[in-house]
């Protein structure tokens, strides 16, 4: 997620190098660009983000992909907020400052502070865990008890035995925060006897970084485990907690399952033994088939997991409800359930779930956005009435000017949720005179769709706001508005403003 930047500034960021680049991202510098959980960062300097870097970053923070530049711009914060790496991406006529956040606490989070983690399998392949540093502690914390407690209490055998036969862990692991690569994932998946469930192996990480940005270097961390052994105390440790089982779980039980391999009994998982679970809710496996290019394509663009994938599968379901799809990956001999979750209600959601968009400047290009159609109606319940404050009680003359331009917006907008394409971003962006802050002009969508699993095809949906007009009724709507509005802040104000062209302002 990022924040753009008008024309002119991006051009001459794209063309520029040395003094003259550093120039400008000063000039970002002082319209606030740099603000990260409510504090403000100055620019001190600039260069080209390394490759290695770029690549890392861009699988977490998609806004890096395809972009023509990435930049490191270092910043140094009022009072005690030290030094901070921001990363800017330019593409096309566009530049944003890139940002995301804490996946356990919530709060903004720059690349260069995320932790980069490796496995013992590959460990000169580095992958980014969008957490941040306490969050990382917090896990470190708790991690240990819980193997303990999976080794001691778990019901699957298969997994106990791989757990026995893997020995004491130490590093930090978690499936979703730290999850295995595709191409060995497999071997860190069983599936369970008693429940016919896919369960997973606890996969430690083999080392741990984090960028230093005042030193321009990565600095290790250590991946231990709080109350987990040192390396020359392993085997110890081990001896101990083979005792305490065999004594809770029965020594011939333990010795038994040491024994085996672990592919003398445990079949490979194949999509029809997944668990297809959303909510709270089961659903039963019903068909499968390949799912179609278009959909792949649209999804994958929010549903980083789906990426790479060798092959893309829509399930069909049966459950309370009705028909379900979810969407299956396979990658290499890993089968896995792709969900998200909703931006607004953060109810867990399909893929299948999602609401897809286009604007009229390209209305055959079709976005998904990752909210539920319980969310989509409380957005057009509200996004009328904050257009109309937004015309009344703006501040910004720049942004008034493209609304009164624009005319009545009628069709949902957001610019989290609907976000608009790089390629022309620029245009409902502009630099407030009164703070020096970029600000939106609203954008409305011109089509939505969702997917009908039952019937599988595309259902259009309404995208006019609650409270907007029809189009017939618009230009009267229109014509109401403006004498409200000229009465308000007075007509020759309006007037002037309406008389402008968007490139006056420029």
């Amino acid at each position: 997620m990022g924040s753009g930047a008008s024309t002119s500034v991006a051009e001459a960021v794209s063309k520029s190098s040395g003094d003259e680049l550093n120039a400008l991202l000063q000039g970002m510098s002082e319209s606030n660009w740099f603000e990260l959980n409510g504090s403000s960062f100055a620019f001190k300097c600039a260069k080209p983000l390394e490759p290695e870097r770029v690549a890392v970053y861009s699988t977490q923070f998609p806004d890096l992909v395809g972009a023509d530049q990435v930049m490191a711009v270092m910043t140094e914060g009022d009072g005690c907020g030290g030094e901070k790496e921001f990363v800017a991406a330019v593409k096309g006529d566009s530049v944003s400052v890139v940002k995301g956040t804490c996946a356990i606490t919530l709060v903004e989070l720059l690349p260069s502070e995320a932790i980069e983690y490796s496995f013992s399998e590959d460990p000169g392949k580095w992958f980014l865990a969008q957490i941040s540093m306490e969050a990382l502690e917090m896990y470190k914390a708790s991690k240990f008890d819980q193997w303990k407690e999976m080794l001691m209490k778990g019901q699957c055998e298969a997994q106990l035995r791989r757990m026995l036969q893997a020995g004491v862990i130490g590093g930090v692991y978690d499936e979703v925060v730290f999850p295995t690569p595709e191409e060995y994932r497999h071997l860190f998946k069983v599936k369970c006897a008693k429940t016919g469930r896919v369960v997973n192996i606890p996969h430690p990480v083999a080392e741990l970084r984090i960028w230093n940005a005042a030193e321009s270097k990565h600095v290790m961390l250590d991946p231990l485990l709080k109350g987990a052994p040192a390396e020359e105390d392993k085997e110890t440790c081990w001896e101990e907690i083979l005792k305490s089982l065999k004594e809770l779980r029965g020594a011939e039980y333990i010795e038994e399952l040491l024994a085996n391999e672990p592919a003398d009994d445990e079949p490979s998982a194949s999509i029809a033994d997944l668990k297809f679970e959303i909510d709270g809710s089961s659903f039963k496996y019903s068909s499968e088939k390949p799912m179609e290019p278009e959909r792949q394509a649209i999804y994958t663009a929010q549903f980083a997991d789906m990426a790479g994938a060798d092959k893309v599968v829509a399930v069909i379901t049966e459950g309370v409800g009705g028909a379900k799809e979810f969407t299956a990956v396979v990658k290499g001999e890993s089968v896995s359930v792709v969900k998200g979750a909703c931006a607004i209600t953060l109810a867990e959601m399909l893929p299948s779930e999602g609401i897809e968009y286009s604007f009229s400047e390209d209305p055959d290009k079709w976005a998904l956005a990752q909210i539920s159609k319980d969310a989509l109606e409380m957005y057009r319940t509200k996004k009328f009435d904050q257009w109309k404050d937004m015309l009344t009680k703006g501040e910004c003359e720049a942004q008034l000017r493209r609304m009164l331009l624009a005319g009545v917006v009628s069709c949902v907008y957001d610019e989290h949720v609907f976000p608009t394409p790089e390629e022309y971003r620029h245009l409902f962006k502009v630099k407030c005179e009164k703070t020096g802050r970029m600000v939106n002009i609203p954008h409305p969508v011109a089509a939505l769709r969702v997917w009908n699993a039952a019937e599988s095809k595309y259902d259009t949906l309404d995208a006019r706001l609650a409270g907007a007009p029809a189009n017939a009724d618009k230009d009267a709507v229109w014509g109401e508005i403006l004498k409200t509005l000229k009465e308000a802040r007075g007509a020759d104000y309006i007037d002037e403003l309406m008389s402008k062209e968007p490139a006056d302002e420029a």
